[in-house]
């Protein structure tokens, strides 16, 4: 039987290589062990300030951003917008958009395919190289045309909620007074189709 190359999984079945990544992370770890370190990791992430972003899909299924995943490329690993969401056409199945706070949760509801994006915004310190994350925004285009959206942001500096945020996805102004505007976003790589 002659070995097959890396190409050579490109041409394999999808639903195999989703049946053997499903039954190797369950040979793994059990799902109660993997569903109590989603709860710990989420829990943690609130306390200290954070914030995660929810989806609810049309089918009714629900993805969280701390969610456990695998693939085989990358192994074990948390739930990522680009790469299970965006990547995926996800987008255009998101019925809800939730983001998750100390404050409580915040819902926006999406009417249109591909309209729905969320990121975060932060600074890198020169110092010790660490990030620091001073907002989390989820939004929704409004109008396509214009790009004018509607947003909900958790600023993680002042711990305050900011909601009905109205902005334009193509220069994206701040949410309060003493916070530079973040200007125009790169709204293919979230997802957003105009």
């Amino acid at each position: 039987m002659p070995r097959r190359c890396h190409s050579d999984i490109s041409e394999m079945n999808l639903s195999f290589l989703r049946r053997l990544q499903t039954a190797w992370v369950e040979r793994r770890y059990s799902m109660n062990q993997i569903n109590s370190i989603h709860r710990y990791s989420k829990a943690s992430k609130l306390l200290a300030g954070g914030s995660i972003w929810k989806v609810t899909l049309s089918s009714g299924k629900v993805i969280e951003e701390d969610q456990p995943s695998f693939d085989l490329l990358r192994g074990h690993r948390n739930i990522d917008w680009y790469l299970d969401i965006a990547s995926t056409g996800d987008c255009a199945r998101i019925k809800e958009l939730t983001i998750c706070t100390l404050a409580g949760e915040y819902t926006l509801a999406i009417s249109e395919p591909y309209s729905a994006f969320q990121f975060k915004q932060g600074m890198l310190s020169i110092m010790t190289g660490e990030r620091q994350a001073n907002a989390h925004i989820i939004g929704r285009v409004d109008n396509k045309e214009t790009g004018d959206c509607t947003c909900i942001v958790w600023s993680s500096v002042d711990q305050m909620l900011h909601t009905n945020h109205r902005t334009n996805i193509h220069y994206f102004t701040s949410w309060r007074r003493g916070t530079p505007d973040i200007g125009a976003i790169n709204w293919s790589a979230m997802g957003v189709r105009l």
